[in-house]
């Protein structure tokens, strides 16, 4: 019996040093197929991150671009309205002295009206004074031979 003991126990011992060995190829294997898939899959994050970062930089540069833009925009506007405001002030002054002139041509017009009708009519007056001279320069010589006329008449 002791025999199959000693035997047993190299058996045994012999069938665990094969065992440690299949279990250390075993875990050498999923070291190595573990290190595989670590590295894939650190590959794998190293490119997805490497693609979030460009795709983050080119929003922000696409931002960037965007607040340039509209801040170039808001100086125009306000340019803008500035302009608009100073536009508004001036014709507001224009209202004010066009009111003013308004309001002195209202008040005068009657005055201005009955001016004009006197000037009107003194022009009407100088027409016909006119218009008498040139008959009597046209009939200048026949007036010339009746004053004559009646100058002897009257004997002077």
């Amino acid at each position: 019996m002791r025999l199959f003991s000693i035997v047993d126990t190299f058996w045994t011992a012999g069938s665990t040093r094969a065992m440690e060995g299949a279990g250390a190829r075993r875990r050498s294997r999923a070291g190595s197929a573990n290190e595989e898939t670590a590295q894939k899959d650190f590959d794998d994050f190293k490119m997805e991150t490497s693609k979030a970062i460009e795709e983050k930089t080119t929003e922000s540069e696409t931002k960037e671009s965007d607040k340039a833009k509209a801040e170039q925009d808001k100086v125009q506007k306000d340019k803008e309205m500035e302009d608009a405001i100073t536009e508004f002030e001036n014709l507001e002054n224009d209202a004010h002295a066009l009111h003013g002139e308004c309001d002195f041509v209202m008040k005068n017009f009657e005055v201005s009206q009955e001016g004009r009708a006197n000037e009107i009519e003194g022009l009407r007056q100088t027409t016909r004074i006119f218009g008498g001279a040139a008959a009597f320069l046209q009939r200048g010589d026949e007036f010339k031979e009746e004053f004559n006329t009646f100058v002897q008449q009257l004997g002077l």
